[in-house]
């Protein structure tokens, strides 16, 4: 019989440290898959930014990888995307030390040809050097002369000449400048059109889906580095199929340009909007708990309700008005982009499924407002 409870104490003894060790090889595991994640981001950082070296399709695979690390539980699969992947780093950064040796070469040219340019330039300014000692010669050669008459006209002459040199030097100069000047300015109003244009939204002025998607990834890779709380609010216009049936594609957007501008005016400079399809948009606000975003949606959200549009110029006709309903989720440790988002539009989902004019956030009661208006804006 002893012994009968000696081996139950035994074995007791081993669950437990079968239960420690357990515990110890899930924060192991913890700790290696925020490690992984964590190098993941930074090579991102080191790749980069040229369309021609295929940099976003290399970041995207960067993320689907961290993704798959997060989000598959069985090893066998993890192995066989992480082998496949892994050809794909070593050859983009292949791709990419090929392109750096280029540039560096293309940069050798460059400072070849400008070596040379300056080579001709004081080669050009040491022959007008000597075009004016030659003049101050002259000079002297006239002071020799005994006329006073011949003395003066020829001074006169000489120097008409030399200002004439220096004129004509000038000018070519001052062409030379304009001319580079005008390379410059037009390279970089290209440059920032083309930028401005890739991450805007064309009726809004607000961000596009692209940057919102290049945004969320930074914020998550900086907490998977450091720590850096931020929150997310998805808005939706509500009715917004019926708004554009019953007024038409002219009017309707008009109203998401005044829901855009509603948000510009309400958030902070540093809080990032963007419009993401038809009525939606997304404001992530850095720096900002949940309970913050709530209330900062609520606020929102009555703001817009007690707003009357004029849908014409003329304020004694026919009025609209309209509501939206947020969402709103709050950076947790260890989210990726897609769960951060996910409760977001888990949260705007449940708000929409109460009715209109309501905010939601992943830990919330549902909100009503029921502002009424004070003045009349024109759409």
């Amino acid at each position: 019989m002893s012994l009968f409870v000696r081996k139950k104490d035994s074995v007791a003894v081993d669950m437990r440290e079968l239960s420690k060790k357990l515990q110890d090889c899930e924060m192991n595991s913890q700790f290696l898959e925020l490690a992984v994640r964590a190098l993941l981001a930074l090579i991102k950082e080191f790749s980069f930014d040229v369309k021609e070296l295929g940099t976003d399709q290399f970041r995207k695979g960067i993320d689907d990888l961290s993704e798959k690390i997060v989000s598959e539980k069985k090893k066998r699969k993890i192995e066989t995307f992480f082998e496949r992947h892994k050809r794909i780093v070593k050859s983009f950064a292949e791709r990419q030390n090929k392109y750096i040796n280029d540039r560096e070469n293309e940069l050798r040219d460059i400072i070849n040809l400008l070596t040379k340019a300056i080579a001709t330039s004081n080669a050009e300014n040491l022959g007008f050097n000597e075009k004016i000692i030659e003049q101050s010669k002259k000079f002297e050669q006239i002071t020799q002369l005994d006329d006073i008459k011949v003395i003066k006209n020829s001074l006169k002459n000489e120097i008409e000449e030399m200002m004439h040199r220096v004129q004509e030097k000038q000018s070519l100069d001052a062409k030379r400048i304009e001319i580079l000047s005008g390379q410059v300015s037009t390279l970089k109003t290209e440059l920032e059109e083309v930028k401005k244009d890739t991450l805007r939204d064309g009726l809004t002025g607000a961000y596009n889906e692209q940057a919102l998607d290049r945004y969320l990834k930074s914020l998550v890779e900086k907490n998977i580095i450091g720590h850096f709380l931020f929150s997310m609010l998805i808005l939706d216009i509500d009715n917004f199929d019926n708004i554009e049936n019953t007024y038409g594609p002219k009017l309707v957007k008009r109203v998401v340009l005044a829901a855009a501008n509603e948000c510009k005016m309400f958030f902070r400079s540093n809080d990032f909007i963007a419009r993401y399809k038809k009525g939606t948009f997304v404001i992530v606000l850095p720096g900002e708990s949940r309970r913050s975003s709530y209330n900062k949606a609520k606020r929102l959200c009555k703001t817009i309700a007690a707003k009357r549009y004029s849908v014409n110029d003329d304020l004694d006709g026919h009025m609209l008005s309209y509501t939206v309903c947020i969402g709103v989720s709050t950076y947790r440790k260890g989210d990726t982009v897609n769960s951060v988002t996910g409760r977001a539009v888990k949260a705007l989902h449940t708000a929409k499924g109460y009715g209109k004019n309501r905010v939601v956030s992943e830990k919330s009661r549902l909100f009503f407002s029921r502002g009424e208006t004070e003045g009349i804006e024109t759409l």
